[in-house]
């Protein structure tokens, strides 16, 4: 699962968003007939030695997220 990115730890543990809407990443120029917005529900990492939460998103959203921003 990787590393804690505050304390190098390797003890992360995934959790689950609960009562959380998602992120919204949105296109800030398109035409009307274009995808303009795209919704993720992040999963949180969360490190067991410092407590530090980190948000990622799956490949799938990720590859959304990329077409969407055209990055």
């Amino acid at each position: 699962m990787g590393k804690c990115i505050k304390c190098g730890s390797e003890k992360i543990v995934a959790g689950k968003m609960s009562g959380f809407a998602g992120v919204q990443i949105e296109k800030k120029e398109c035409s009307w007939f274009e995808l303009n917005t795209a919704s993720f529900i992040p999963q949180p990492l969360v490190c067991m030695d410092c407590g530090h939460v980190e948000l990622v998103i799956g490949e799938k959203d990720l590859r959304e997220a990329k077409t969407i921003t055209k990055n």
